[in-house]
């Protein structure tokens, strides 16, 4: 098993080094790798984002249910869930829009984000 580890280690380091470049095409491969790995950072640290704020409302759900009574529980819970999806559809029907567009006017950025 020893013997076969180095050869094993050194083929799959010799396989994912990438082809030679030219010179002139170096930096423009660089460029391109960091925009593409800007994106992917981002778009990795927005579902982490949107994972935490779906745990912190089952979290609320659950804090609030343990304050009321019990006959109360399923419409606590109900809400508390509804809210949510409301809160998720006026995101995207307004919300998305406006934070990922610049064509808003700068007054109605500034003033009235849900007019947008």
């Amino acid at each position: 098993m020893k013997r076969l580890l180095l050869p094993v280690a050194a083929a799959m380091i010799l396989s994912m080094s990438s082809p030679a470049q030219t010179p002139a095409t170096a930096p423009t491969a660089a460029v391109n790798q960091v925009g593409q790995n800007k994106i992917a950072i981002n778009f990795v640290w927005t579902l982490i984002a949107g994972f935490l704020v779906m745990f912190m409302q089952a979290g609320f759900a659950v804090v609030e249910t343990g304050l009321c009574r019990a006959k109360n529980a399923n419409h606590t819970m109900m809400m508390n869930f509804m809210v949510y999806g409301v809160g998720m559809l006026a995101y995207w029907l307004i919300g998305f829009s406006h934070t990922a567009s610049s064509s808003s006017p700068q007054w109605l950025q500034r003033w009235s984000p849900l007019l947008c």
